[in-house]
């Protein structure tokens, strides 16, 4: 039994040693994402954000803070929307954020986010119109709750409608 439990202390020891700390490898990750932006290495940003996205869900499932979960699962599933366009991943992320730490401060964003996706990025609007309204029913007082009741109202304009619009109602735009 004592044999065991050295065995098992010195194999958590090799692997822990031997694994970068994924909070200091993120920082890293995020820097070289960083550069490669700033050069235009397209590549470069795709093999990055891959890892990014790996260890940002690692974190998520080491993490015992249910905040911190919520965070590396918003970061991951930008990733999917940023680098790679996504979006079903990402919305996947996203509800899986929303149902299981609904009570986090970033899950009202995820919401917010993926209504957005609906309405801007595959222009499924009327699911986007329900999002938004389920979000100002359950975030009214969010401070994403102003630009929500935006997008309800630019829903399915061009930008030279809401242009137009807002130059006759400023108050509105």
């Amino acid at each position: 039994m004592k044999r065991t439990i050295i065995f098992i202390t010195l194999l958590t020891l090799v692997f822990s040693c031997s694994k970068t700390d994924p909070k200091k490898q993120i920082l890293k990750l995020e820097k070289e994402l960083t550069e490669a932006y700033r050069k235009g290495d397209t590549e470069k940003v795709k093999k990055v954000g891959e890892e990014a996205i790996k260890v940002y869900e690692t974190l998520a499932k080491i993490s015992q803070d249910p905040e911190e979960k919520a965070t590396y699962i918003f970061k991951a599933a930008g990733y999917y929307i940023s680098i790679f366009k996504n979006f079903d991943k990402a919305i996947y992320l996203l509800d899986k954020l929303i149902e299981k730490y609904p009570q986090t401060h970033i899950a009202e964003r995820a919401f917010f986010l993926k209504a957005y996706i609906f309405a801007n990025e595959l222009r499924k609007l009327q699911d986007a119109e329900k999002l938004y309204k389920e979000f100002l029913a359950k975030y009214p007082n969010s401070d994403l709750a102003e630009q929500a009741k935006q997008e309800l109202r630019h829903l399915g304009k061009s930008p030279d409608e809401i242009l137009k619009e807002s130059n006759a109602n400023p108050e509105n735009s």
